[in-house]
């Protein structure tokens, strides 16, 4: 757990201490990112599911990329949400996805 991140249990604060790391990203990127992840959120919690990080299961993550509407937005969501999780196990807060 890193105490330097406020809210790292929530998926929510989570995505916010995220996007806070990206301050070197160009601006459309972090953006691009920002939509697909905010967006991931809203349906996840929307589904009832918690508002936990730990709690987002892989198979619900892979459907949520399997539902965008053509290949470059699945590309879009599987880049943003590889490089969310990688960054999210790097600061210890759940396993990269596999």
């Amino acid at each position: 757990m890193n105490v330097n991140l406020p809210n790292e249990n929530t998926l929510l604060g989570a995505i916010e201490n995220y996007m806070h790391s990206m301050v070197h990203v160009r601006p459309f990127l972090a953006g691009d990112y920002r939509e697909v992840l905010e967006g991931m959120a809203e349906q996840w919690i929307e589904s009832g599911g918690a508002n936990v990080l730990r709690a987002v299961e892989p198979s619900w993550l892979e459907s949520f990329i399997q539902q965008a509407p053509n290949a470059d937005e699945q590309t879009a969501r599987r880049t943003a949400l590889d490089d969310f999780l990688n960054w999210s196990a790097k600061e210890g807060m759940t396993l990269a996805q596999a």
